[in-house]
């Protein structure tokens, strides 16, 4: 399997990690509303709030998953660094300690992702398009890393709402959030190809967080992690988000790198 291969599969999984290790305790119940029914941005607003006050995450982490045609599973160990409201660093290394990516979100707006072992890295604006339609997509880590839908107000407002005694459902033109009406803690996020579920809920250090994140995609693949150390609110060293570019490195733009994949034809979630 190449670097490429393995990058591919790994910051999909990292990217839907939501970082719980041995969590203790569980969520506590969403009080009744007092003045009516809860309406979907209501729900919304509910979901994301849990980041408010959140300033910093780190976390170890470690991603498996079955290549094609083999049964043994394989694995890369991964690091995420977040620090609000949307500066993150993903970086995965093989068993051996080898480089395999190294994802910047950058103050500036500025995204860098580095493939060492493939020579050539992918760099350009967060809001290009592009990003949305490769394997990695920063807002998507986002959400999947936060458990936050990261829906605009415009979504929002033009969201509808299905209730059932164990099931919230928001959905709109953007896609489709599940959420356990009994805590307000999101369990499913559809948007675009694929999705991410978040499971077996519990609180660690004053937070609550899921203790199973998969990332799914349209044909079933499933990838897995298993959780490290985590960090929340500490200061992160300096420069943490500020990337470091190689001179060996060929530069592509996000349309580009997105033309280079597609060419490999490699399928980020494929374990069948």
């Amino acid at each position: 399997m190449s670097a490429f291969r393995r990058f591919a599969l790994g910051v999909a999984l990292a990217g839907g990690t939501a970082l719980a290790a041995g969590c203790a305790g569980s969520p506590p119940r969403l009080p009744e509303p007092s003045d009516g029914p809860r309406t979907a941005a209501d729900w919304v607003r509910i979901v994301s709030a849990r980041n408010d006050s959140l300033r910093t995450l780190r976390a170890d982490l470690e991603i498996s998953w079955a290549p094609d045609g083999e049964t043994e599973p394989q694995s890369c160990r991964g690091a995420v660094s977040f620090e609000s409201p949307g500066l993150v660093r993903l970086r995965g290394t093989s068993l051996a300690f080898f480089a395999i990516f190294d994802l910047v979100v950058a103050a500036d707006g500025t995204v860098w992702l580095d493939l060492p072992q493939e020579k050539f890295g992918i760099l350009g604006d967060r809001s290009d398009p592009a990003w949305d339609l490769l394997p990695l997509s920063p807002d998507r880590v986002l959400t999947a890393l936060l458990g936050d839908p990261r829906l605009t107000p415009e979504e929002v407002a033009a969201s509808t709402l299905e209730r059932s005694d164990s099931l919230v459902v928001v959905s709109g033109d953007w896609g489709r959030l599940e959420i356990e009406p009994e805590t307000g803690l999101p369990s499913r996020w559809e948007r675009g190809a694929g999705e991410v579920v978040w499971s077996d809920w519990g609180v660690r250090s004053g937070r609550a967080t899921p203790g199973r994140t998969l990332l799914i995609d349209p044909d079933g693949g499933r990838l897995e992690v298993s959780y490290g150390r985590f960090r929340v609110d500490e200061d992160l060293p300096p420069g943490r988000f500020s990337p470091t570019i190689e001179e060996d490195r060929e530069i592509l733009t996000p349309g580009e790198g997105l033309e280079r994949w597609s060419r490999t034809r490699i399928n980020a979630f494929r374990t069948d």
